[in-house]
């Protein structure tokens, strides 16, 4: 497959995120298809800005088991921004933060939460299309 637009992967494990099952290799279908299911219920909400051309801002969620966001969207990394104005490249991560927040909670399968209760997800102008 092509690369996805949102792409989700498990990060460091914590108190409330176990982080990855242990001595358990996931599927790579599976982990394409939580990213799949992510993408599906963010992008009804995602609008980039005009002109932003190939500018990716990466956000890191983290959820609980109910698929609530724990804690704010943290701005991971903006990737083409030489592209855009700082204004617009703001923008583009007030407007990925605002999808997120209107797609949650998200319904997502409890017995893969161990992989998706912390992900990072790209926005760019293919997740619109």
């Amino acid at each position: 497959m092509a690369a996805i637009a949102l792409a989700a992967v498990a990060t460091a494990p914590s108190a409330r995120c176990p982080g990855p099952f242990a001595g358990v290799d996931i599927a790579a279908d599976v982990a394409a298809s939580l990213a799949a299911e992510l993408r599906r219920q963010i992008k009804p909400f995602w609008k980039p800005p005009e002109g932003t051309g190939r500018l990716r801002t990466r956000l890191r969620l983290r959820f609980s088991r109910d698929g609530a966001l724990v804690g704010e969207p943290a701005l991971v990394s903006q990737e083409g921004i030489a592209e855009v104005s700082d204004a617009l490249a703001q923008e583009h991560a007030r407007r990925a933060i605002k999808a997120v927040y209107r797609a949650a909670p998200f319904r997502l399968p409890v017995q893969y939460y161990a992989i998706w209760c912390s992900v990072d997800i790209q926005f760019d102008a293919r997740l619109d299309q």
